[in-house]
């Protein structure tokens, strides 16, 4: 296309389109060859955009197929809600230990000076 565009400009190439048919011809090649460009490009980004949407839909059918099993299995409750219990005692340590080395930083500092 580059080629083609160069060769017409150094030419003159609007009126040769215009008056020649040679270069009539040439252009609507071209023409030709962009248009199906354009098509190839715009097919392939539907296809790219259809693959996406399938994804986040196996993504979200998954997601639910898993909160189904989990509702339809009652032992598994009690067993998250331990889960989420014990997360949030070791949340619970986690602040607790950083709140004491943060005490003690002023403490050493205080007795350094």
């Amino acid at each position: 296309a580059l080629v083609f565009i160069n060769v017409f400009d150094q030419r003159g190439w609007l009126m040769r389109v215009l008056k020649s048919s040679s270069d009539r011809l040439t252009f609507e090649r071209f023409e030709n060859s962009i248009t199906g460009l354009c098509t190839d490009m715009s097919i392939s980004l539907q296809v790219m955009a259809y693959r996406d949407e399938h994804r986040a839909l196996r993504e979200i059918v998954h997601r639910v197929t898993t909160i189904e099993a989990l509702a339809a299995n009652p032992g598994v409750h009690p067993r998250i809600e331990a889960m989420e219990r014990m997360q949030w005692e070791q949340t619970g340590q986690f602040q607790a230990a950083l709140t004491q080395i943060l005490q003690r930083l002023p403490n050493a500092s205080a007795e350094s000076g």
